[in-house]
């Protein structure tokens, strides 16, 4: 299966944006071949009024076709994966010391 793993980033206000963004599984070490999984969150496929062009959320999905290919890697093929979501854009990081 798929364990979270923290690793250290470059700045802290890269660590705090990025926090858990890879997975790593628990075979990574013994397997014979390793995944370097890269990607993206995913699409997402709306549904639009087309009188006021707002979106209709009950027919909105996210199309993702991660577990598919991590179930084919760990699970059909007993690989080791190493799973790092980019975001498109970099998230700001909440300063420390602003209250909420």
């Amino acid at each position: 299966m798929i364990d979270n793993v923290e690793f250290p980033a470059a700045a802290a206000d890269l660590e705090a944006a990025y926090k858990d963004q890879l997975l790593v599984s628990a075979n990574v070490y013994s397997a014979d071949t390793l995944v370097l999984f890269m990607h993206d969150l995913g699409q997402i496929k709306a549904d639009f009024n087309a009188a006021t062009l707002d979106i209709n959320l009950e027919k909105t999905q996210l199309i993702n076709t991660s577990n598919q290919v991590l179930q084919w890697a760990i699970t059909d093929n007993k690989f080791a994966v190493i799973d790092m979501n980019f975001l498109a854009h970099q998230a700001p990081a909440k300063p420390s010391n602003v209250s909420p």
